[in-house]
């Protein structure tokens, strides 16, 4: 799978658990946002921003791509210590979720378009081939 489709695979696997959570909050539902969130989060981090920063035209689009993720990852541990059910944390998830939603639509419409403008198909299947190596042995 080519590494854009992974993520936009991801994108997709992350809206349906914040819409299960809306509907009924449930610790394993939970468990399965944080752990898809950061991961997904270490993938682009380590795999995906890295080989876009090259290009010195893209820089302040990748930092504001880690210093969003950097905001996904405090919330969600907010979240982790209101704990489901109690006050605040709907309010909390639904900020996440439209945290989450904005930086998934710029990533899409401009990283993306970075990404098909930069490399090659050959280069994006081998880089979502190690993407995909990388989810199998590290989440849980």
């Amino acid at each position: 799978m080519n590494a854009l489709d992974l993520l936009k695979k991801d994108h997709q696997t992350v809206r349906e658990l914040f819409q299960r959570l809306e509907n009924r909050p449930e610790a394993a539902d939970f468990s399965t946002l944080k752990n898809e969130l950061t991961e997904h989060a270490t993938l682009e981090e380590e795999m995906f921003y890295p080989e876009l920063r090259d290009d010195e035209e893209n820089e302040d689009q990748v930092m504001k791509a880690y210093e969003e993720h950097a905001e996904v990852k405090r919330t969600l541990l907010e979240l982790t210590d209101i704990g489901i059910g109690n006050e605040g944390w709907m309010e909390k998830l639904i900020q996440l979720k439209e945290s989450v939603e904005q930086h998934v639509e710029e990533e899409e419409q401009e990283l993306f378009g970075i990404a098909i403008e930069t490399f090659s198909d050959e280069e994006l299947d081998e880089l979502g081939m190690r993407m995909e190596q990388h989810k199998a042995e590290h989440l849980v």
